[in-house]
């Protein structure tokens, strides 16, 4: 399950929504180099977010305990 397009669009800036929706469609970016990439790592960082451990998708946290569950299904600790 993915959020959707519109609201994505409106919470992210116009370049970073290119991002997100290109990291969504290819989906390999766990062991990538790709400048882009790199770019949206740093951009998930800043907004004080993690990547999924799985599948790469930027994750952020907003209340509750460190334990999430990412749109790929992945269980994970957000403080690790």
């Amino acid at each position: 399950m993915e959020f959707p397009t519109e609201y994505v669009m409106e919470a992210l800036e116009h370049s970073s929504y290119n991002t997100y929706s290109r990291l969504l469609s290819e989906r390999q970016w766990i062991n990538s180099t790709l400048r882009s990439d790199v770019e949206y790592a740093a951009t998930v960082k800043k907004v004080g977010g993690m990547q999924c451990p799985r599948c790469g998708i930027g994750v952020t946290k907003f209340s509750g305990c460190d334990h999430m569950r990412c749109f790929c299904g992945f269980g994970f600790n957000f403080r690790n």
